[in-house]
């Protein structure tokens, strides 16, 4: 069984874009210090997919701040297109903070030594749409994790000249541009640990899905069938860490369908999803075996000098 889908892009220096969710991820430990990564599930995936040995790039407005130029530093480092990611003095750079509790992490969403609230996600505007089409030719694959009018205008045009659209939601969010991406995307990849609040609006979707169950492996179906095939997880003995399993098994997924053939003459297919989906796992069970989405840790910082990096209050002031 096929699904149907023929995608006729021409060949673009582009493997991968992707749009959605960039940020820092802060872990603070018991030593008085903290390891900074770029992170975020669009930024993720374009980093596996440039260590795969595909040209990506991300897309979207971060502040000109600390965490921005972090971010910035490393996809330079790391060879990822910036030409579209701006970094706005207007804007602050999304963070998330892990502090210690009870012999593991637990999430702190405002700054532990005053108490802001640290920065959001938050879209490009609209507006920003013209100048981002000019600036990058369509990929072969778009990825989107957050739909925003932006990103949903990005994925209409390149879906017209030919871009297969990914979609990956973390949340439900506006539920009439979460039907419009699931409109416009080739393809949906979500985790069961966090479909609950969307997974009725999936259901009723007529396009491939692609859900990944943690050790429980993942499973398929392709356009409106009812009939799923389903995949073990490969073992892992000595699990360290799963952050960033599933973007890695993303990028090995999408990297496994680009490889050889153009993707359209890759018709999506059980076949070809298994054969995906195989590479993915394969990389997301490796990413388990090391501590955070990537081997290395991008920088770090004593704990006193985490305000100063992140808080929305300091950066205002420039105290």
């Amino acid at each position: 069984m096929t699904s149907g889908i023929h995608i006729t892009t021409e060949p673009t220096s582009y493997s991968l874009f992707s749009v959605g969710f960039a940020t820092v991820d802060a872990r603070a430990s018991a030593d008085e210090r903290v390891e900074l990564n770029a992170g975020g599930t669009a930024l993720n995936v374009a980093r596996a997919t440039a260590a795969l040995g595909h040209r990506s790039g991300v897309m979207g407005t971060l502040g000109d701040d600390p965490s921005g130029r972090l971010i910035h530093k490393v996809l330079a480092e790391e060879r990822v297109d910036m030409t579209a990611l701006s970094l706005d003095r207007n804007w602050r750079t999304p963070v998330l903070l892990q502090v210690p509790k009870r012999g593991d992490h637990a999430w702190q969403f405002s700054c532990p030594d005053c108490g802001t609230r640290l920065p959001k996600y938050r879209p490009s505007p609209p507006g920003k749409t013209a100048e981002t089409l000019a600036a990058v030719p369509a990929p072969r694959v778009l990825l989107l994790d957050r739909v925003s009018r932006f990103s949903l205008s990005i994925a209409d045009e390149w879906r017209r000249q030919g871009t297969f659209v990914l979609f990956e939601p973390a949340t439900l969010g506006r539920e009439d541009l979460f039907r419009r991406a699931l409109s416009v995307a080739h393809l949906v990849k979500f985790s069961s640990t966090r479909a609950d609040e969307f997974r009725a609006v999936v259901d009723s979707a007529e396009l491939p899905q692609v859900e990944t169950m943690g050790v429980a492996g993942v499973r398929w179906r392709l356009d409106n069938s009812t009939r799923w095939t389903a995949q073990a997880a490969p073992d892992v003995a000595n699990v360290v860490d799963t952050a960033g399993a599933g973007d890695w098994t993303t990028a090995g997924m999408m990297a496994r369908l680009l490889d050889g053939v153009p993707l359209g003459e890759n018709e999506l297919s059980n076949d070809s999803i298994a054969r995906a989906l195989s590479e993915g796992q394969r990389l997301g069970s490796l990413a388990c075996t090391w501590r955070g989405p990537f081997r290395s840790v991008d920088s770090e910082i004593a704990r006193h000098e985490f305000e100063q990096f992140a808080c929305p209050r300091v950066l205002a002031t420039g105290n």
